[in-house]
């Protein structure tokens, strides 16, 4: 048996630090990246790289050397609290960043989107039930 994908929507990113962050002061550039507390959100918990661009450049960052988590909520609760800098899509940071507690750096400085895909197995090559899947699936997106 096969599986299909599907991509359904996409979600920008964007580098965030929390108002208490005690860092070596705000990046400029992705290179000051290096000497500040990266917080990595991965699915298998490890670190991570970052892709930035800007104006047709790219630089790559490591990240999560100090932690890294697989709960974009709970990496956004650490960076609030001044733990380090976290890329995180704009929907898991969107209410905290109208408070202050958060804000976007590197401006100009832009990720790859995040995109929701729904994945499900072929049955003889028929795709079934994926229009109504794609709806119900969008219709739960927080925006």
């Amino acid at each position: 048996m096969s599986a299909f994908d599907d991509r359904v929507d996409r979600h920008p990113r964007g580098q965030y630090l929390g108002r208490g962050f005690a860092g070596y002061g705000t990046p400029q550039t992705p290179d000051d990246l290096d000497r500040h507390g990266c917080l990595a959100y991965e699915a298998q918990v490890i670190s991570e790289t970052w892709e930035l661009t800007s104006q047709g450049r790219t630089r790559k960052a490591r990240t999560g050397q100090s932690l890294a988590a697989n709960d974009g909520e709970f990496v956004a609760r650490l960076a609030e609290n001044g733990e380090g800098i976290a890329l995180l899509p704009f929907f898991i940071v969107e209410d905290v960043l109208a408070t202050g507690a958060l804000k976007q750096i590197l401006d100009g400085w832009e990720a790859p989107q995040l995109w929701l895909t729904l994945y499900y197995p072929s049955m003889n090559g028929y795709r079934s039930g994926l229009p109504s899947s794609r709806i119900s699936s969008k219709a739960t997106l927080p925006r």
